[in-house]
């Protein structure tokens, strides 16, 4: 393949999810995100399911929390591993997963950034007071074994965009999505610095969850109130929250 095809192919591919997120409604409430029920095309998705022959590639994150959860309850992050990739792993070597690559260079494509920052415009534009904003594109993949949990949270401060994308599989288990909570009538954060905490899920509402199924998603812009999580993945055998 001529480096011209894999560019009009890579283009053509980020095309295609930058529609898939134009064409996804906008829930506003309890703040703003979207669930899109296809994030990559078909084919695309069937070709990154290869990503579960990198398990060998990832690492724990399990002492990336212990700052930042209650004792006790950073146990979970034993049974979460992770490999990423972007500009500062390619420039420093670090081997990754060719499938993870190409997602990567399809994700950070400037058809689907620049349709991600129009859908969160007025969001950014709350936050940051703008949407020209240096970006730099990275992409992680996770596997989650059974055990693993992921309190209230609303996402690093780092991160300006986030999308989740389900590796799942046909027949898995929809309640292992992302759950999307909102602080109770009359609980207040304190003095915490809500983007570097994580909360217990008693000061909580559930209010929906984003389902765990094949090439699903969940799109938001990490602010003061945007908490997700999960509960604790019970019941099963092997990595199968992916």
């Amino acid at each position: 393949m001529t480096d011209t095809a894999s560019e009009t192919s890579i283009a053509e591919l980020a095309a295609a999810v930058a529609y898939n997120i134009a064409s996804t409604h906008k829930r506003t409430w309890p703040y703003a995100h979207l669930m899109p029920t296809q994030v990559f095309p078909p084919a695309m998705f069937d070709q990154l399911r290869s990503l579960r022959s990198a398990s060998h590639l990832l690492a724990p994150v399990s002492d990336q929390a212990k700052a930042n959860a209650f004792q006790g309850e950073t146990e979970a992050e034993q049974y979460r591993y992770f490999i990423g990739t972007g500009a500062r792993e390619r420039q420093q070597g670090i081997e990754t997963h060719p499938s993870l690559d190409f997602a990567c260079d399809v994700l950070s494509h400037p058809l689907v950034i620049g349709k991600l920052i129009e859908r969160f415009r007025p969001e950014l534009h709350a936050i940051y007071r703008t949407d020209a904003l240096p970006l730099a594109a990275g992409l992680g993949y996770f596997e989650n074994d059974p055990g693993y949990e992921l309190l209230p949270r609303t996402d690093t401060p780092q991160k300006v965009l986030t999308l989740l994308i389900y590796m799942a599989d046909d027949d898995a288990h929809p309640e292992l999505g992302t759950d999307i909570f909102m602080l109770r009538p009359g609980v207040e954060t304190g003095d915490q610095d809500e983007m570097r905490q994580r909360f217990r899920r008693s000061s909580f509402l559930h209010v929906a969850t984003a389902p765990y199924r094949p090439n699903h998603g969940l799109a938001l812009v990490p602010g003061q109130n945007s908490f997700h999580g999960m509960g604790k993945v019970t019941g099963v055998e092997g990595r199968l929250r992916r």
